[in-house]
């Protein structure tokens, strides 16, 4: 069975500034299971000097009954403008992740995927799944979405919250 390759891509509109949402997305602790609904995390490595090298296992639930254990590294970091996540597990390869920040105090996160599946059973339904699979990760991404516009809503109003104040 071959595996199947996917190139999945979202866009995020976020009402906040891009140092903002990077102080989130790029947080080394890889925080995301706060904030984002269906995402668990299962073992988190931070680097010490930042993101860069940080690691973590991470379950993603699909809101179509299947879940997705992907060992993520941070293979390069542009603060606050860009990260290159690398991804094993149940998929393999690589998100692009870009933030501009297009007027002030909104950032728009570019996330582009581009991987193929590993589990025999994804391969095997790929042919005919491979819409489905497509429509859960554009589920999950909006959920992302949302779950970060909420964190950060919530950030700003208790400022004590704050992604910052959590650093050990």
């Amino acid at each position: 069975m071959q595996a199947r390759p996917y190139e999945l891509r979202s866009v995020w509109h976020v009402p906040a500034s891009r140092q903002e949402c990077w102080d989130v997305l790029g947080d080394p602790r890889m925080t995301w299971p706060r904030w984002w609904p269906r995402v668990e995390a299962l073992d988190v490595r931070p680097a010490a000097d930042g993101a860069t090298g940080s690691r973590a296992r991470l379950r993603f639930r699909s809101p179509v009954g299947y879940a997705l254990v992907l060992d993520l590294r941070v293979g390069d970091a542009d603060a606050p403008r860009r990260v290159v996540v690398h991804a094993d597990g149940d998929l393999h390869g690589r998100a692009d992740v870009r933030l501009t920040e297009p007027a002030p105090g909104t950032t728009r996160v570019e996330i582009a995927w581009r991987v193929r599946t590993t589990r025999r059973w994804m391969n095997a339904l790929g042919p005919v799944a491979a819409p489905l699979f497509a429509l859960a990760h554009a589920a999950m991404m909006r959920a992302g979405e949302r779950g970060l516009r909420r964190y950060l809503r919530t950030v700003r109003e208790s400022p004590a919250s704050g992604p910052t104040s959590r650093r050990a």
